[in-house]
């Protein structure tokens, strides 16, 4: 690489490159940005990567690095984007990683712990991609400072304590998950979100909170996805969450909810996956569900339905198979298996029911 001190871009994706990143990387001290994702490279990030000072975007996704993330990344003082996602890099993202002004920091599937270094820098940061890593600790406060944040997704991870209600004061957040941790908040969280007027996407499946889904979850207007299955949620499910006009994926599954599915949810016209299995769900199957034309997976199993429907297939609700897109539906453990053990073999002509029974 001698005499390409005047490279400003390298681009080397997708190329299946094997081996090791040479040292003489470092000699190219003009260079901006270096794109080496989405090959095999091998072995760890050598430390003359940040002798260049010019780095602006540092992208080194989906390779096999090892090794651990040196403290000499806080060198590289005009770093705005690091993607270093699907590889094998362990030990705690260092300190000086919060110093910096990224846009966006992209650390996914790899092997980091500690806790997530947020410092008192990162004030233009868009995303946060830490999911499938060993983070733990909890998630502080502090976090609101970050108020250009669009994108915080934590799943995966060992994070503990309660959900910092701090959050709602990211006004420009769109998609936050924090699926699989072990947060033990009360989902008052959920309240404050409401100032999100952006936000799409909250997921906070299997963290045990135990506690109820609070009302002000109809106040996330702007919501089209919303999951918290496996979170202990206990009573009734609030009437409010019928409202999220936006909502295109509903997923309350294995939890301990109890209540009808009222008719209001026919008001959901975006609503293409609904998951509230495995849960106390009582009343008749809700027929209101038939009107809903984007409807393409339902899952109702396991929960205390019941209904006094006909034995012949002559009376199956015809309104039913208006669900034109449908591909997935579970009802199993119902009180009315005897019902469905006499059509499981029965499909009318011109329904889509892919993997109906």
């Amino acid at each position: 690489m001698g005499g390409g001190d005047s490279i400003f871009k390298m681009v080397v994706t997708i190329s299946k490159l094997l081996g090791t990143i040479p040292d003489e990387i470092g000699y190219l001290y003009n260079l901006k940005r270096l794109f080496i994702g989405k090959n095999e490279l091998t072995g760890s990030i050598p430390l003359t990567i940040f002798n260049i000072s010019s780095l602006e975007w540092l992208v080194m996704n989906d390779n096999k690095l090892e090794g651990s993330l040196p403290r000499e990344i806080g060198n590289l003082t005009v770093l705005q984007l690091l993607h270093l996602s699907d590889n094998d890099l362990t030990g705690v993202i260092p300190y000086e990683v919060g110093n910096l002004k990224f846009t966006d920091i992209a650390f996914s599937r790899n092997n980091f712990s500690g806790s997530i270094p947020i410092g008192h820098g990162l004030p233009n940061l868009i995303e946060i991609l830490l999911s499938g890593n060993y983070i733990n600790g909890i998630l502080l406060a502090s976090i609101s400072n970050l108020s250009k944040l669009e994108s915080l997704e934590l799943d995966g991870n060992e994070l503990a304590g309660s959900i910092p209600e701090s959050l709602g004061d990211l006004r420009q957040l769109e998609s936050h998950n924090l699926h699989s941790n072990s947060f033990t908040s009360d989902l008052s969280l959920i309240t404050p979100l409401a100032n999100s007027k952006n936000l799409r996407r909250l997921i906070l499946s299997f963290n045990p909170p135990n506690t109820m889904l609070p009302k002000s979850i109809g106040n996330l207007s702007s919501l089209e996805l919303f999951r918290a299955a496996g979170c202990k949620l206990k009573g009734h499910l609030p009437n409010e969450v019928w409202n999220l006009r936006n909502l295109s994926i509903l997923d309350l599954d294995g939890n301990d909810s109890t209540g009808i599915v009222p008719a209001i949810i026919s008001s959901l016209e975006n609503l293409q996956r609904l998951s509230l299995g495995k849960n106390r769900i009582s009343g008749p199957f809700p027929i209101v569900l038939c009107e809903l034309p984007k409807l393409g997976m339902l899952s109702l199993s396991q929960n205390q339905m019941w209904g006094n429907i006909p034995s012949s297939t002559a009376t199956i609700p015809s309104s039913l198979w208006n669900l034109k897109d449908i591909l997935k539906m579970n009802l199993i453990v119902f009180q009315f298996l005897q019902w469905f053990s006499t059509v499981r073999n029965w499909k009318p002509q011109g329904c889509n029911t892919s993997g109906f029974f």
